[in-house]
């Protein structure tokens, strides 16, 4: 059940937010969060969580930005942005490099995804906080930052997420 909490209400008042009553559940998926009296919800804990949360987003798009496929096909001599089907994956560092430079492509982004949600989990012990940064780490591959927003299709960077936040669905 609900139950009323001064703990969280002084946690509250040193943050700045004037809570009055903040009522918090015993339930393990609501555990740290606390429900302001007009309904919502504003997550925190000892380390800041809605800041921290925030940040390991962040961290996770950035992550999952970083263009393997360009980078291996570049130290190749080849643009995979000019070549082949255009598309910054595996699949045309394959078609334009070959199989060496085309596996670890793969496994790399496999990895970063993996890496983004295993580095939101253990921060923030939270499994919807590292779904997010996975999510975050996909989109990131997909719109990186480094080459103007045009990535490759996420299929592997989706793949390391889901073999972390799913294994047994993902076997």
């Amino acid at each position: 059940g609900i139950e009323r909490c001064s703990t969280v209400c002084s946690a509250a008042s040193i943050t700045g937010i004037r809570c009055g009553g903040i009522a918090t559940s015993r339930m393990p998926a609501l555990a740290g969060t606390a429900r302001m009296p007009y309904g919502r919800f504003l997550a925190f804990n000892a380390a800041g969580g809605l800041v921290w949360g925030s940040s390991t987003v962040l961290v996770g798009y950035l992550a999952g930005s970083v263009p393997f496929a360009f980078l291996l096909a570049r130290r190749a001599g080849i643009d995979v942005r000019r070549v082949g089907s255009r598309n910054v994956g595996a699949a045309n560092v394959l078609r334009s490099t070959g199989v060496g430079r085309a596996l670890l492509v793969t496994v790399l982004d496999v990895a970063k995804g993996a890496a983004a949600v295993l580095v939101a989990y253990v921060s923030t012990g939270g499994s919807g906080v590292a779904a997010l940064t996975g999510a975050a780490a996909v989109v990131g591959h997909i719109y990186p930052v480094w080459l103007r927003f045009h990535g490759g299709k996420g299929v592997a960077v989706a793949a390391g997420v889901f073999a972390m936040l799913t294994p047994i669905a993902t076997v």
